[in-house]
């Protein structure tokens, strides 16, 4: 009855679809076995599924890949790269807090911490996010581009940014022993890759009001009064993993 009363649907017609033509192959690519990061124990064999291959070498980089989601979400990046299955992936930070092996893995609400405990909150959250970076930086080393050597390593070809959503006021009342920080849209980005000047930091910092500015992305040179957009930034992006588009922004001067 549903499928004759909704015979038309196109929502219908694409669940068919990738029912009949791309579940098949889906399942001949076998990526419940190359993705599947349960080890073999915890792994019902009534179900036919294995463990990843490449198990026990992400498990040597991410301790926590089974309590943890920011670690296991990218040890999944690696894996859906390394298998061809995704060019790109996005992780990020759950809101509530995480637990494991007796112990706090992760504050709620990412950096703020339900705005208290901010230092604190901040020192373990980097933390987290960095160890998760070094690690995949470590992996991307050391795996084979789609897994053939003679095309290199992942990392040659690989670029990892760490966004983030809105930066904090910085200026201070006058005579206030306390006060809050409104959200603001002025802020920094890292970039971690082989593709890009490395160890550099451009731009600066007015010190008037301690907020950034941007410089100029053909010669590098910091530019005062100059804030760089995030039309900015995905030029910079797209022109280091050389994607051509109408609009992009000269940003050479990060380039390796």
């Amino acid at each position: 009855m549903f499928g004759k009363t909704f015979a038309g649907s196109p929502r219908r017609q694409r669940f068919l679809g990738n029912r009949r033509e791309v579940q098949p192959r889906l399942e001949a690519a076998k990526m419940m076995d190359r993705l599947t990061l349960l080890p073999a124990e915890l792994l019902d064999p009534k179900y036919g599924v294995m463990s990843s291959p490449l198990l026990p070498t992400l498990a040597s980089k991410f301790s926590n890949l089974l309590v943890d989601p920011w670690e296991s979400q990218a040890a999944l990046s690696v894996l859906l790269a390394y298998y061809g299955l995704s060019c790109v992936s996005t992780i990020g930070l759950r809101q509530e807090p995480t637990f494991g092996n007796e112990k706090l893995i992760t504050t709620p609400i990412a950096f703020d911490f339900s705005h208290n405990d901010h230092r604190m909150a901040q020192y373990l959250m980097w933390g987290h996010v960095l160890k998760a970076v070094d690690a995949l930086v470590d992996l991307l080393q050391q795996l084979d581009y789609l897994g053939d050597p003679a095309l290199g390593k992942m990392w040659d070809r690989s670029l990892i940014y760490v966004a983030t959503d809105f930066g904090r006021d910085k200026t201070r009342p006058a005579k206030a022993e306390s006060w809050g920080t409104g959200h603001s849209l002025n802020n920094g980005t890292l970039i971690v890759s082989p593709l890009l000047k490395g160890n550099r930091v451009f731009g600066g910092i007015e010190p008037t009001t301690c907020e950034t500015y941007g410089f100029d992305g053909s010669t590098g040179d910091s530019t005062p009064g100059l804030n760089c957009s995030e039309g900015h930034i995905y030029s910079a992006i797209a022109q280091a993993l050389d994607i051509e588009f109408p609009e992009r922004i000269d940003m050479s001067a990060l380039l390796a």
